[in-house]
């Protein structure tokens, strides 16, 4: 893939790659953990708020706000997801 992608720029492999990490954006993975850390923090949050629903005297209402809160949870973990994914394979999970 690499050596297709270096003829198509028709460069040889080593400029090529040299190119592509001069590119290249390096996050720093306290930035990301930091976001992740929040992230998990908000679904703990709502799963908190979600427990809490049970006092509320409407059914309709209490069904309302949990389908919106469960709502929101899967938004999060869809966006924490490939954070999760990655850190599990840096482990060696």
């Amino acid at each position: 893939m690499i050596k297709s992608a270096a003829a198509e720029a028709k460069m040889a492999i080593g400029p090529f790659l040299a190119e592509a990490v001069r590119k290249t954006q390096i996050v720093r993975r306290s930035d990301w953990e930091a976001g992740l850390g929040k992230l998990i923090e908000a679904m703990a949050l709502l799963e908190g708020i979600s427990q809490r629903v049970a006092g509320m005297p409407d059914p309709l209402d209490r069904i309302e706000t949990v389908a919106a809160l469960l709502s929101v949870e899967r938004r999060l973990h869809r966006i924490a997801t490939p954070w999760l994914a990655d850190d599990a394979e840096g482990d060696g999970a």
